[in-house]
């Protein structure tokens, strides 16, 4: 507002301060739902720690986090969905999980005398509205594989793992290189997207048609830009060799939109 900070130093700072505050959100539902029904388990006779992680679309994901932003967010576990809590009032892993994204959302959008932390648009999420609020990493890895979109893709060019358990962020890392990177018909992504615009324009007014896509968060040049990254990633990854696409790997795909801070 002032001119003091340049408007990507703005938006570094607000990502950072909403991946802290995710960081939190999530251990102190952890926390209450564990003191309740005691520990999921990841395999019989062992404790998940936490096995969760929250994953980033959107605004947070490409680190452009602006002043009134919503939190675009999907959750994903691994853990044995068959199997039960520890707890004296075991509950099922499936429903355990459930109730800890359902809390996470509580906490990020209450009202309180100071306000709401933010916003929550789960709608990225697997299957959209329609789909599970929190998915297993299995679940994830083949709806990405044989069931998304090509716009579901595009959205996920931005993704970004920002808070949870360390190993199984590294695992959603592969699952989105691996979904990325792979071979694509230029002439099919050339149809969706075309098919993509038309539909734009059906639901929007023309003088709006660069407007948000269906609330998806992506407008169209935007989209166009990240459908030629789609088209590149595969033959790029291939010439870089393995892991040249994950994160850390370099510039060659932007498909990783900004180092990690220390």
């Amino acid at each position: 507002m002032t001119g003091a900070l340049p408007l990507m130093k703005v938006s570094d700072y607000l990502s950072f301060l909403a991946e802290t505050i995710l960081g939190h959100v999530l251990a102190v539902a952890w926390h209450y739902l564990v003191e309740r029904h005691g520990t999921p388990q990841k395999a019989d006779g062992v404790p998940c720690d936490p096995d969760f992680i929250v994953v980033a679309y959107g605004k947070l994901g490409g680190i452009e986090l602006a002043h009134g932003s919503d939190l675009d967010l999907v959750f994903i576990h691994d853990a044995d969905p068959m199997l039960a809590t520890d707890g004296e009032r075991a509950i099922e892993n499936g429903v355990f999980f459930t109730r800890l994204g359902q809390r996470i959302i509580h906490v990020l959008t209450a009202y309180t005398p100071l306000g709401q932390l933010y916003e929550v648009d789960m709608r990225l999420r697997p299957s959209g509205a329609a789909g599970l609020l929190v998915s297993s990493l299995t679940a994830f890895r083949e709806y990405q594989y044989r069931q998304a979109w090509t716009w579901e893709h595009q959205a996920l060019v931005r993704a970004r793992g920002v808070a949870g358990d360390g190993a199984l962020l590294d695992a959603f890392d592969g699952v989105r290189e691996q979904t990325l990177t792979q071979p694509r018909d230029a002439e099919k992504l050339r149809q969706d997207v075309d098919s993509m615009r038309l539909r734009m324009r059906a639901e929007l007014d023309r003088s709006d048609a660069d407007r948000r896509l269906a609330g998806r968060g992506l407008r169209f040049p935007r989209s166009c830009d990240l459908s030629r990254q789609l088209a590149d990633a595969g033959p790029r990854a291939r010439r870089m060799g393995p892991g040249g696409a994950r994160r850390g790997g370099g510039a060659p795909l932007r498909i990783v939109l900004r180092e990690e801070q220390p």
